[in-house]
């Protein structure tokens, strides 16, 4: 279990910072001090020390990058791809939780969909329309992202905000409370609610190889998200700096 959670701290990192640069390819190592704040009940904030991987690939159609996707048609400032991604409310569910045993597991969920990029000076706008396809918890996700990236000197700093709204089946699985749950939790219904977002990321180039970076996101929860009988916070936050090496 604490090598699960050793992994999805690391793709989650990737997802949100230290991997913030955009080549046509790149693969890199790196070590990452992460401080880690978990809204399911009973559940402290941890600190971690993180290998991390991070392989970036853009071909004329294919790549891979935060998301594993395929480029449908190319504007003069907008893209449209195919994309697929994990569904990162499993991460709240990683750590063991001696409050949850008695509740039924809930399981890493693959999310493909189709996804609009949108290219401005003023900044870059993500749309996405995902559902999910590993048959886990057949739910939908929407997303709206809006990133204003800043390159000063050796600095490269990306500042966005945004929302996922997901929908009721989503929900319910990761914090529904349904009868197969045993345990000393009431029956919880949830409905499709919407995650509100703001992150920071920074990375610094000391050379052409060596990067240092890091990166605060605050996830303010749905209300649906809050009242459930296992969440005991309205927010979750994630902090990191780290080192990475670029081959």
């Amino acid at each position: 279990m604490k090598k699960s959670l050793w992994m999805f701290l690391a793709v989650l990192i990737c997802r949100q910072g230290l991997c913030i640069d955009k080549p046509d390819r790149e693969f890199s190592l790196g070590l990452v001090l992460s401080r880690f704040e978990n809204p399911v009940i009973n559940s402290h904030s941890r600190n971690y020390v993180l290998p991390t991987a991070n392989f970036i690939y853009y071909g004329e159609k294919f790549f891979i990058d935060e998301e594993i996707g395929y480029t449908l048609k190319n504007f003069d400032n907008a893209v449209i791809n195919i994309v697929g991604s994990f569904n990162l409310d499993f991460i709240y569910f990683v750590p063991h939780n001696a409050s949850l045993d008695k509740l039924r597991n809930r399981h890493l969920s693959f999310m493909a969909g189709i996804e609009a990029l949108y290219f401005t000076r003023s900044g870059e706008i993500q749309l996405q329309a995902l559902q999910d396809i590993s048959n886990t918890q057949n739910g939908q996700q929407l997303v709206f992202n809006y990133r204003f990236p800043l390159r000063v000197r050796q600095w490269n700093i990306v500042p966005q905000i945004g929302l996922h709204w997901k929908s009721k089946k989503l929900i319910q699985y990761y914090y529904g409370i349904e009868a197969e749950d045993a345990g000393s939790f009431p029956l919880y219904d949830a409905q499709s609610g919407i995650n509100t977002y703001a992150a920071l990321d920074a990375e610094y180039a000391i050379n052409y190889h060596w990067l240092l970076g890091g990166f605060v996101h605050y996830t303010k929860l749905a209300s649906t998200i809050e009242k459930s009988p296992i969440i005991e916070k309205n927010r979750a936050l994630t902090l990191a700096i780290g080192v990475k090496y670029v081959f």
